[in-house]
């Protein structure tokens, strides 16, 4: 244990523990076989046949992505960058939180005896600072394994549960990639006793309208990337609910190392380096009961769930959390849309999926846990099913004009859109006046043209109207002139009888 204070990773997040404890879970799960050659072969087929699909319900043009069949360790490995892009910025406000109530617990550390350790460890602080600060490198290494430990574990458990990468659609937003994880797909089809092959397509047509959407709408990265940046940055943890947690193993700590009657830190000898060693190095079981790791006391608690530290009470905090919220549900919504769309003329079990789908995601969603672990917050799975009815009142207005949602941020529903979208179709999907379409027409083309030829088309309307004829389009002149010619012939016929 000692070793994680003094020669661990000087990061918030030991990476290298997270990555064995999530591999660590796939071994124990006994899914780590590689998908063998004729297995991807089967499945990659799914992705064309996806596009073919895609092309009748959305206009938003397929894209030529990377596209694998993956384990769960080939997906931990393919997205490694993007997890540490994400769970890094959090991790390290958490720490220097808890390092700074640290610093305030220990005070100068002439009273712990702290002058001793620092004689015997050098690198422990700078020159100048408290008795916390000569530990903060060390406490960064542990804090960083320990972290490390806590995240690897929540990320093999979505390598054990993610279907692709549409399950973790937040993490798309560096790179348009899609995957499929084969052993969980082989699992989920036991579950909803549906042919393996139904479900390897939807799933296929699935990735597919996310690499679309991802890839045809280039700003959605962009936009999705601004909200996630500024919401780290305004990111607070409470200090208060950290305090009240920390307040027991500040107690340990102090009882082991700086009481009068059993403190260790006092009695150190640097004289006796090897002595001082052995006084300090403890076992892993007494390590985790001295900083309450694995209960619910301490910084197992911290770690385990930080929406109970994240302070979301300020208005910027609160548009923020929201304009996420709406947008990974918008998005999560189309998805699921667009696919059911696609799958519901050629499989005949696409319902059952969607079905499934749905109670996964209520009951272990790969979203929510990801963003509790990063944002301190949580997406409601009824929010995707809001957005799913929404899109399908949009598909109903035309494709085309379900497609131009996309065309500006500006369009994109809020909350209160995706919960009763009424508002947002009479806003957004309203006919527009004429003579609004007429003025934007001509000041596109720059005269007034336009306006002299909607004022010929009103006299020739009025003209029509006068001689009994039907309105007919300016191309349609000959079939005017025919329905004329018919009419004159059967009067002509009725004045002879």
């Amino acid at each position: 244990m000692l070793e994680q204070f003094m020669f661990g990773s000087a990061e918030p997040i030991n990476w290298q523990v997270a990555m064995q404890t999530a591999r660590n879970a796939l071994v124990k799960a006994g899914k780590t076989a590689p998908v063998t050659l004729r297995q991807s072969q089967q499945v990659k087929p799914s992705f064309s046949a996806a596009d073919l699909w895609l092309d009748m319900v959305t206009q938003l043009a397929p894209v030529v992505v990377p596209r694998h069949v993956w384990n769960g360790v080939d997906w931990l490995e393919a997205f490694k960058p993007r997890l540490e892009t994400l769970f890094t910025p959090v991790y390290e406000k958490v720490f220097d939180e808890l390092f700074a109530l640290a610093e305030e617990a220990m005070g100068s550390g002439q009273e712990l005896g702290m002058e001793n350790v620092r004689i015997f460890f050098p690198g422990f602080g700078g020159e100048e600072g408290g008795g916390a600060s000569y530990l903060r490198l060390p406490f960064l290494h542990f804090f960083g394994s320990m972290a490390g430990t806590q995240v690897g574990t929540l990320l093999g458990d979505i390598a054990l549960r993610a279907l692709g990468t549409a399950d973790v659609g937040l993490l798309l937003y560096e790179k348009t990639e899609i995957g499929l994880i084969l052993p969980n797909i082989e699992d989920f089809t036991k579950t909803a006793m549906v042919p393996q092959a139904e479900v390897v397509q939807y799933m296929a047509v699935r990735e597919a309208a996310y690499a679309r959407l991802f890839t045809s709408v280039p700003w959605i990265w962009h936009h999705l990337n601004m909200i996630v940046t500024r919401y780290v940055q305004s990111l607070q943890i409470n200090a208060d609910k950290l305090r009240a947690a920390l307040e027991p193993v500040v107690r340990r700590i102090q009882e082991r190392f700086s009481s009068p009657e059993n403190g260790l830190l006092g009695k150190i000898n640097p004289a006796n380096p090897a002595e001082a060693f052995n006084q300090l190095v403890m076992s892993q079981a007494e390590m985790n009961d001295l900083l309450g790791i694995g209960s619910d006391q301490g910084l197992g608690s911290i770690l385990r769930d930080l929406s109970l530290f994240v302070d979301t009470d300020s208005d910027e905090m609160k548009s923020l959390l929201e304009q996420l919220q709406s947008l990974l549900a918008t998005i999560e919504g189309w998805v699921e849309c667009v696919t059911m769309r696609a799958c519901m003329p050629n499989l005949p079990l696409a319902f059952n999926i969607q079905e499934m789908m749905r109670r996964q995601r209520a009951t272990s969603s790969v979203l929510e846990k990801l963003m509790k672990a990063v944002f301190g917050c949580t997406l409601s799975p009824g929010w995707a099913i809001k957005s799913y009815n929404f899109w399908a009142q949009a598909f109903q207005q035309g494709q085309e004009k379900a497609d131009e949602i996309w065309s500006h941020p500006a369009n994109l529903p809020t909350l209160a859109h995706l919960a009763a979208p009424e508002e947002y179709f009479q806003l957004h999907f309203a006919q527009r006046p004429l003579e609004d379409i007429d003025l934007e027409l001509q000041s596109l083309l720059g005269g007034g043209a336009v306006g002299d030829a909607a004022e010929t088309a009103e006299e020739e309307s009025e003209a029509a109207e006068t001689d009994g004829l039907e309105k007919k389009a300016p191309n349609a002149g000959g079939e005017r002139e025919e329905t004329t010619a018919d009419e004159e012939s059967d009067e002509s016929e009725s004045d002879e009888n």
